[in-house]
């Protein structure tokens, strides 16, 4: 009599035979490898912990420093250039030690300059040399005589960086001025001392600052505050 196969055991041997052909995992080698899967992350994680704590750890080198503004100098040099204001002046002596000339004048005509500047004559009604005049200045004090006239080179706000320094034809200043010293400029030729600093603008028997740029000066002079 034959003996018939298990059908249990046909099934098993079956899917063992499909197992080693395929090179499917049996249970247990898939745990083996699952087991191995984790030990893996487990790795990968510690690694990617480290490196968050490194980076936060180095500064960022990627990233330029930039160097603080210096700071302003305050002291040094009249700022009568064509350019940026390189004084603030902190009293009326500094400004006056710093100047070429004083007067108080009316602007009698205006033509246009050169680089958008406007050249003001003035008519000088009073000439003044105040103690300490040009002791700062690059250049001597230059004498002028009532009754003559100067010219005076002014900048538009709308041309240059610097403050507007506009005279008004037919209005009466107190000037505080310093030669341009332009190779091409005459001797009558100045800039306004600070550029807005030395101009007062008349106003009855007063003169009164035309322009605030920060200056610690007097906000209003007399004839006799300059003499």
């Amino acid at each position: 009599m034959t003996q018939q196969p298990d059908p249990t055991r046909s099934a098993a041997l079956r899917d063992l035979l499909v197992d080693v052909a395929s090179g499917a995992p049996t249970p247990r080698r898939e745990g083996a490898l699952v087991k191995r899967a984790a030990l893996g992350a487990a790795a990968l994680s510690v690694g990617a912990v480290a490196l968050v704590i490194a980076l936060q750890a180095t500064p960022n080198q990627t990233e330029e420093a930039v160097p603080a503004d210096p700071p302003g100098d305050s002291v040094t040099g009249p700022s009568t250039g064509i350019g940026s204001r390189v004084k603030m002046y902190t009293s009326l002596e500094e400004l006056i030690a710093d100047s070429g000339a004083v007067v108080v004048g009316v602007v009698a005509d205006q033509q246009p300059g050169d680089d958008g500047t406007t050249i003001s004559t003035i008519d000088v009604e009073q000439s003044f040399a105040p103690a300490g005049l040009g002791s700062t200045s690059p250049s001597p004090p230059v004498p002028v005589a009532e009754g003559t006239a100067v010219r005076v080179r002014t900048f538009s706000a709308t041309t240059s960086s610097l403050p507007s320094t506009a005279l008004e034809a037919g209005s009466r200043y107190l000037l505080f001025l310093t030669p341009t010293g332009l190779p091409s400029a005459a001797d009558d030729e100045f800039f306004i001392t600070g550029v807005v600093a030395g101009i007062y603008e008349a106003q009855g028997d007063r003169f009164v600052r035309a322009s605030d740029d920060g200056d610690q000066l007097p906000p209003e002079l007399h004839g006799s505050d300059v003499r």
